[in-house]
């Protein structure tokens, strides 16, 4: 899931952008709870009366002339749901012609009786 959820976020930013000079920056941090992934870029940005709406399916926003509308909308919706999946949770934040950045963070797994090496028996 991880190479797809990063391959989604990042294929956005190359699609959404206009910009000739477009940087693209993945950061992944150790914290004490998990792990945070910020995916970050310079490119157009998105509006912020479309934030709280990205993640839903089928939203389409950002009407510039870069933008690719042959997608279907449902990027975000499937990268939301499977970090969710995984116990983590992810936002955005965008000023728009400045940059754009999309942070995870993902919990820790504790390790199950399941997976222990002893057993009984």
């Amino acid at each position: 899931y991880w190479d797809q959820i990063l391959f989604n976020l990042v294929e956005n930013a190359i699609k959404e952008n206009e910009r000739p000079n477009l940087k693209i920056r993945i950061r992944v941090r150790k914290t004490d709870s998990g792990w945070e992934i910020v995916v970050a870029d310079n490119g157009v940005g998105i509006l912020s009366k479309d934030l709280p709406f990205i993640f839903k399916r089928f939203f389409r926003g950002n009407k510039h002339p870069a933008a690719d509308k042959k997608g279907t909308g449902l990027g975000l919706s499937i990268v939301k749901r499977a970090v969710e999946a995984h116990g983590g949770t992810i936002e955005a934040r965008s000023k728009p012609g400045i940059e754009t950045a999309f942070t995870m963070t993902i919990p820790l797994l504790e390790p199950s009786e399941s997976s222990s090496t002893g057993s009984a028996g």
